[in-house]
Order: structure tokens, then C-alpha cells, then sequence
């Protein structure tokens, strides 16, 4: 396990910029969700069927303009990652409510995979990098 830190400006009620840092721990092993799996990931829960051909992984630009058309039922096999699933998160909560029901629901075959805390597939934020831009590198 890596520790990192994430530094975070938010604002105060009173208007004040704040600097806030986390701890933020990478692992090796996180769960990724699919029957095919070589690497014998402990997947707990809802598990993409194994007869899929293809994976859709639709990054934050896709996810915010497209997610009437990932929730339609022929579309299978999609994995939502987490930082597509905080980008909609702050386009509202309607949205990202439609997407959770879209992760809940069972005719569907999608899952949420956390890249942020997975060691290969976390990316940090460059200094002056637009949070757009980070989002789809």
C-alpha cells in the first residue's frame, strides 16, 4: 500500500479559501469486477458475466453527456470509474442519482471501478491542470 496526499482548496462559509490535505492510500489489489479476471481479484458482490467480448470504460466527458444512451439495456459490459462518477456527481445530484440506479440495477451489466485508489491506474492532478483535463487524461 502507497500513502499519497491529495491537497484540496475549498471555501469556508464565511468565503475564506482553505487548504485541506488527506491522506490518500493506493493499493495493488482492488477489485475489478469481472468474470474474466486472471489476476484473482476477491469480487464480492456484482460480477460482469463472463461471455462479454468488449468492456466500454467511458471516461467523465462521455459519462456527463452520454448517460441516457449508457443506460440503455442492450449495452452491456460498461465500467464506470470513479472519477467519471465524481465528474457527474457535481453536474448534480439528479444525475448522479440515475447513474447509481443504473449501478443497482441487476438487467444491467455495469460496475463502478475505483481507480483512485488502485496503484496503476491512479493519476494525479498536475499543478495548473484543469480539472476537465485531468478528468479524461
Amino acid at each position: 500500500m502507497i500513502k499519497t496526499e491529495k491537497v484540496l482548496h475549498l471555501k469556508s462559509s464565511r468565503g475564506r479559501k482553505v487548504r485541506v490535505v488527506r491522506e490518500h492510500y493506493l493499493r495493488e489489489r482492488v477489485p475489478c469486477f469481472s468474470a474474466l479476471c486472471q489476476a484473482g481479484c476477491e469480487n464480492d458482490g456484482k460480477v460482469l458475466p463472463g461471455d462479454l467480448t468488449h468492456y466500454v470504460v467511458p471516461d467523465a466527458e462521455v459519462v456527463l453527456n452520454y448517460l441516457e444512451v449508457l443506460e440503455l439495456v442492450e449495452l452491456q459490459g460498461v465500467v464506470f470509474t470513479q472519477t467519471a462518477c465524481q465528474a457527474l456527481h457535481s453536474k448534480g445530484r439528479r444525475f448522479y442519482n440515475r447513474l447509481r440506479n443504473l449501478l443497482k440495477d441487476p438487467r444491467h451489466d455495469c460496475v463502478l471501478f475505483a481507480n483512485e485508489f488502485q496503484e496503476f491506474s491512479y493519476c494525479p492532478r498536475e499543478k495548473g491542470e484543469s480539472q476537465e483535463k485531468w478528468q479524461t487524461r
